[in-house]
C-alpha cells in the first residue's frame, strides 16, 4: 500500500484503478512490497473515485502486463 506522497496512510494514497471493459487500468507507483521477490499475486490498494468512500484493492497477477 506505501506510496512516496502518501507513505502509509491508505487516506493519502494516489494509485487509482479505472473500469475499461472487464479489466482495470491501474496507474500509479507502490514502493514497498512485503515478499514481493516471491510473490506471484498482489494486492493493491487503489482509488476507484475521489474521497475515502472510493479506496478498495485489485488483485493483480505478477506476469500482468504493465
Amino acid at each position: 500500500m506505501s506510496e512516496s506522497e502518501a507513505g502509509s496512510a491508505a487516506t493519502e494514497l494516489r494509485t487509482s484503478a479505472v473500469q475499461d471493459g472487464d479489466e482495470y487500468v491501474i496507474n500509479g507507483t507502490k514502493i514497498f512490497g512485503t515478499h514481493s521477490p516471491e510473490a506471484t499475486l498482489f494486492l493493491v490498494y487503489v482509488r476507484f473515485g475521489p474521497g475515502t468512500s472510493n479506496i478498495g484493492s485489485v488483485l493483480v497477477e505478477r506476469d500482468t502486463p504493465g
